[in-house]
């Protein structure tokens, strides 16, 4: 879906711009997990942002218009034939007070935050995208239970999750590409397999 229109210069007519999160995936026994904390947040707390959102691990997020789009999956491809799947074990709970996130912690960064690195400078380099605005990435990898919670709500729920433990590791062997609908979800695009 086309998120939004850029004003280009001279006499170009506008461009329609579209969102594409590259994640990875996860097991379905930890999204059913997720799911459940999300939901656990929802009753302590009410309503809130990414309560409804599918569990996942946020690479990077791209804004491009659709004629670069062929040259945004060469590049993540090419990342994926350069690093090797990996296990990936989660373990507890942490916060980003500043944002009032909650969120699951991975507890080896090292393999996601190199990809992280290989596809934002394939991105750069290869020229899928003109302006740095165009791509955001973390630095800081992490599995989001609930974000953007009020003063009140992140009081409440990090009260009870900081408590709480949780363990998890699960192997990860392909990248995910989403992209925004016409609705405003991120459906699955491509995935892209990482080597053996």
């Amino acid at each position: 879906m086309k998120v939004k229109q850029v004003e280009p210069t001279l006499f170009d007519t506008t461009i329609d711009v579209y969102e594409y999160l590259l994640v990875i995936s996860l097991p379905q026994a930890v999204v059913n997990d997720v799911k459940r904390y999300k939901h656990l947040v929802s009753n302590l707390c009410g309503r809130f942002d990414s309560q409804f959102s599918t569990a996942h691990i946020t690479i990077a997020n791209i804004f491009i218009p659709i004629e670069r789009e062929a040259g945004l999956l060469e590049q993540i491809k090419e990342t994926a034939k350069v690093h090797t799947k990996f296990k990936l074990s989660l373990q507890n709970f942490a916060a980003f007070e500043n944002t009032r996130t909650i969120y699951l912690n991975p507890v080896k960064k090292e393999p996601i935050l190199a990809i992280t690195k290989t596809a934002v400078n394939k991105i750069i380099y290869g020229k899928v995208i003109s302006k740095k605005k165009q791509l955001v990435y973390w630095k800081n990898p992490h599995l989001t239970i609930a974000k953007k919670l009020n003063p009140i709500q992140f009081k409440i729920a990090w009260q009870e999750f900081s408590k709480m433990k949780y363990q998890a590791s699960f192997d990860v062997d392909c990248l995910t590409l989403l992209k925004r609908d016409e609705n405003w979800n991120y459906k699955k695009f491509k995935e892209f397999k990482l080597k053996a």
